[in-house]
């Protein structure tokens, strides 16, 4: 027996929301396809292949850097609108800040700064200290509290 055939079987005869996580995203997926009137929302907590579409019309685990780049300088902006945070960037701004930052530390990888960085091994051990920094403030960012440590981060 499919997921369309249970659900229009032993479903509440009124709606059902089918619920995919993980792997039951491209069940979630299929369903979509088949558009079995009982369900009326889909919900898909996981990667999904959307069939057919466009690369650029749907996320996918390759276009994760582009997409986290912009919302890493839309946030980086933040700072250029709030008074608070752009006086202690000055005319350079957040974003030149952080830019030769990781210029200073490709620059000087034996620094004490550079070293600390690396040593907290997010990405490879063969990664430039920037790139280290650079998945650290990522990780800052997808956390609502921890993102604010960013701009005090780049600026010590």
């Amino acid at each position: 027996m499919d997921l369309a055939s249970f659900i229009s079987d032993y479903g509440n005869d009124f709606s059902t929301t089918v619920y995919g996580l993980k792997y039951g995203s491209l069940w979630v997926e299929r369903l979509m396809h088949l558009n079995p009137p009982e369900v009326t929302g889909y919900v898909s907590d996981g990667p999904t292949t959307t069939s057919g579409a466009a690369l650029e019309n749907f996320y996918n685990v390759s276009s994760l850097n582009v997409a986290s780049s912009e919302v890493a300088d839309a946030f980086l902006d933040l700072c250029a609108e709030d008074s608070e945070c752009n006086a202690h960037f000055g005319k350079k701004g957040l974003k030149a800040t952080l830019a030769h930052l990781k210029a200073r530390l490709d620059n000087n990888p034996t620094s004490t700064c550079a070293k600390l960085v690396t040593s907290l091994e997010y990405g490879e051990k063969t990664d430039p200290p920037s790139m280290a920094l650079q998945n650290i403030l990522g990780t800052l960012l997808g956390d609502m509290t921890m993102r604010t440590l960013i701009p005090p981060i780049v600026y010590m």
